[in-house]
């Protein structure tokens, strides 16, 4: 009996330190996890007390969704206007408010143009802008790494977060901050013009054009008084083209080719408006220019008065012509 009670007490024994080693085990466990529990507690405080770091010294955190916003509208904005645009360029770094304004400006010209039946171009959507200004604002913290310190109670030397101490997070945090704004300025925005005001443009138009002849036939007819040489048939042409200009069918054809550029190139300085290609057409048409030298310096003198453009149309030397990029910044670049 005795033996079976020694064994009996020895089972026992083990069963109790088995039960003893689950207890310290279990409680070891919850330790650890409370353990971790306060680390990551400890972690998040740390992580809170940067974002009131940040909102004391100012800084703005970014909203991802109105960046992914101000993505989309810049790549809307590129393709709103002409491929390679100086003013795409710039608005690279626009805000958000900007670039919707741009794109609101675009669209809202577009649809009235459209409205009225006319040619829409990303060329068009360009001149809808004068030019765009950036500001940027750098501002400095307040406070160095040991006052911040100081005011938030943490040695310097000790870890934030493992491998990076507070005087390495708070240095960070202190960097100077950068805000931009930036905007743009529009042109009051051009409607076709109505049927009146085409009349009333051609009609100066037709007059600036008998006035330009008829001080050629006068020149003519004084250096004729004083037995100068003339060529007769510019005369000739002259008189034919103030006749061409009267009656009731009257023809600007005649006395385009004579005096075009000049009167054009005339009432563009007048009225910067017609430079816009809504208007230039009705002052370019028909132009024609000699292949001399008095030919080659009217059409400089078109290419930068603006009353020719890339794209328009002209007869140069009795072949029709039309204005390319290289053209025109070979002119430009002669000036």
């Amino acid at each position: 009996m005795g033996m079976y009670t020694g064994i009996g007490q020895g089972l026992a024994a083990v069963e109790q330190k088995k039960f003893n080693q689950k207890k310290l085990q279990l409680s070891q466990d919850q330790e650890d996890r409370m353990k971790k529990q306060f680390e990551l507690q400890t972690l998040k405080s740390k992580f809170d007390l940067f974002d009131s770091i940040g909102t004391k010294l100012g800084s703005i955190k970014k909203d991802p969704t109105l960046e992914i916003e101000k993505v989309n509208t810049l790549k809307q904005v590129k393709g709103l206007l002409p491929e390679g645009s100086e003013l795409a360029l710039k608005l690279a770094n626009a805000d958000l408010k900007t670039l919707q304004k741009v794109v609101a400006t675009i669209q809202a010209a577009k649809n009235n143009s459209e409205s009225n039946g006319t040619t829409w171009s990303s060329d068009t959507s360009e001149t809808l802008f004068d030019d765009y200004y950036e500001t940027t604002v750098v501002k400095e913290s307040p406070y160095d790494v040991n006052q911040l310190a100081s005011m938030l109670g943490v040695d310097l030397e000790a870890e934030f977060i493992p491998g990076i101490t507070y005087s390495q997070a708070l240095s960070k945090k202190l960097k100077p901050t950068s805000t931009t704004v930036s905007s743009i300025t529009t042109r009051d925005q051009l409607r076709p013009p109505t049927l009146a005001e085409q009349n009333q443009i051609q009609t100066a138009y037709v007059s600036s054009l008998k006035d330009e002849l008829s001080n050629l036939k006068n020149n003519f007819d004084s250096r004729i008084a004083n037995n100068e040489t003339v060529n007769q048939a510019e005369v000739t042409a002259v008189d034919e083209a103030i006749k061409s200009l009267s009656g009731t069918s009257p023809s600007t054809f005649q006395a385009v080719k004579i005096v075009g550029p000049t009167v054009g190139i005339k009432m563009l300085a007048r009225n910067p408006i017609f430079r816009t290609p809504t208007f230039r057409s009705m002052f370019n048409q028909g132009l024609s220019f000699n292949n001399d030298a008095f030919g080659d310096s009217q059409l400089a003198a078109s290419i930068r008065g603006g009353l020719i453009d890339v794209g328009d149309r002209f007869t140069y030397g009795g072949a029709m012509k039309e204005l390319d990029e290289a053209t025109k910044l070979a002119v430009l670049g002669e000036q």
